[in-house]
């Protein structure tokens, strides 16, 4: 029997059960409680089953990647182009906003600081309000969203949006 399988053996017995739940927390940044509080709904027009949370930051990522016709690895590559930081920052606010997770969870999905996912909030917001451009990049996200059936994203750019943000 190799070293592997005897450590994969150890590992996996019943008493280092709770080792392997905070493992897959830190590895992943989801815990059971988000994985049991995950709800189905079913959309009354379409019965459409909507995803749950994981899924929806996929979603967000491929629709960001696709829109600014970028790579998800670049996403999270530590550049300052304006392109890659601009979309890196709607990925981050629109995680927050469009899921359950926390500004930490949300941050550790891209190796950063939950300070940053607050600073791409307030960036996102400061530019849809003075640069048309931008303004119009965030509407086809925000469109594109809507029609993946992933909704939440406009709440950033209303007055009240501090409210609608909190977890509950």
């Amino acid at each position: 029997m190799s070293k592997l399988t005897q450590l994969l053996q150890h590992v996996c017995e019943p008493q280092h059960e709770q080792f392997l739940i905070t493992l897959h927390e830190s590895l992943f940044g989801i815990t059971q409680q988000d994985i049991e509080s995950q709800l189905i709904t079913i959309s009354p027009e379409r019965y459409h089953l909507f995803r749950k949370d994981r899924d929806k930051i996929k979603v967000i990522q491929q629709v960001v990647c696709q829109y600014f016709d970028l790579r998800d690895y670049e996403l999270k590559a530590e550049t300052r182009v304006h392109k890659v930081v601009f979309a890196r920052q709607v990925v981050l606010a629109a995680q927050y906003c469009c899921t359950k997770y926390s500004l930490a969870e949300v941050s550790r999905m891209f190796g950063k600081h939950h300070a940053t996912v607050l600073y791409s909030i307030s960036q996102v917001r400061n530019l849809y309000a003075t640069s048309k451009p931008h303004r119009d990049d965030i509407q086809a996200i925000i469109n594109k969203l809507n029609s993946e059936m992933i909704e939440g994203f406009e709440i950033l750019f209303t007055n009240d949006y501090k409210d609608s943000l909190k977890k509950v």
